[in-house]
């Protein structure tokens, strides 16, 4: 089936929009976590992940992915994604934390927005991919 670019941007439209609302759910619910019960960095940001998670994953499903595979078996693959995208996440959080030139907060800030387009692409080709 060849790609169509319109509705390959549309659908990427579909997903960032979905991605940039988990995106503020992860850094607000980091953030105030941080703020407000005194965790380490790194508990703040699996905090904000989890509740970004949901956010993302029922985003996704119904919005940016409605009629590709089925509930269960997107969240299984999505729950996989999420976790490589979670440790990649917190590895560039560390390593910016590591070199000591930011703030912990703008490390955060810096380390949740890069990974969303490997994301995407894996979401696009195996997580709400109705295909084996």
């Amino acid at each position: 089936m060849p790609i169509e670019p319109k509705s390959e941007l549309i659908l990427a439209m579909r997903f960032a929009s979905v991605g940039v609302v988990s995106t503020l759910t992860h850094l607000i619910c980091a953030h105030a976590v941080l703020l407000f019960f005194g965790v380490s960095l790194v508990a703040a940001n699996a905090v904000g992940f989890l509740f970004a998670f949901v956010v993302s994953f029922l985003g996704h499903h119904h919005y940016s992915f409605p009629k590709n595979s089925a509930f269960w078996r997107s969240f299984r693959r999505y729950g996989v994604i999420s976790v490589l995208g979670f440790v990649m996440n917190s590895f560039i959080l560390l390593s910016l934390v590591q070199l000591d030139m930011l703030s912990p907060a703008t490390s955060l800030t810096i380390a949740i927005f890069i990974v969303p387009l490997c994301t995407f692409l894996a979401s696009r080709l195996w997580g709400f991919n109705s295909g084996g």
